[in-house]
């Protein structure tokens, strides 16, 4: 009996850590709050009529029912302008995207391929 009494003295008088539990805070407004706002990338594709990979990315838009603000280079001088102070070079197809160039067709589509929910139906 005193051995009972004396484990109960030093187990109330040892300190008993009990285990963290981390509850997800709950937001008041719902999930919905989070779906409403889609951020939306700001698009340009430079491109010319008469090259290839140009042409390879219009054609996935077109496949997949897209479209995109899009800058011929042929007759624009403004236009190349800007791709060349934009991306450095001149070079086509070039997708800025909220102002950052990527150049080479294959990464273009691999971007829109990702993207297409954000992407304006043709």
């Amino acid at each position: 009996m005193i051995q009972t009494a004396l484990a109960l003295m030093l187990l109330a008088a040892s300190p008993v850590s009990t285990p963290q539990v981390n509850t997800p805070r709950v937001d008041p407004y719902g999930p919905a709050r989070y779906c409403a706002v889609q951020e939306r990338h700001v698009l340009v594709l430079y491109y010319t009529s008469y090259c290839p990979y140009s042409q390879k990315v219009l054609r996935y838009l077109n496949k997949i029912h897209k479209t995109i603000p899009m800058k011929n280079l042929e007759n624009d001088p403004q236009a190349k302008a800007e791709l060349k102070r934009i991306g450095g070079r001149m070079q086509v197809p070039c997708l800025v995207i909220d102002g950052q160039a990527l150049y080479e067709s294959d990464a273009i589509i691999d971007w829109l391929s990702q993207h297409q929910d954000e992407l304006d139906p043709a």
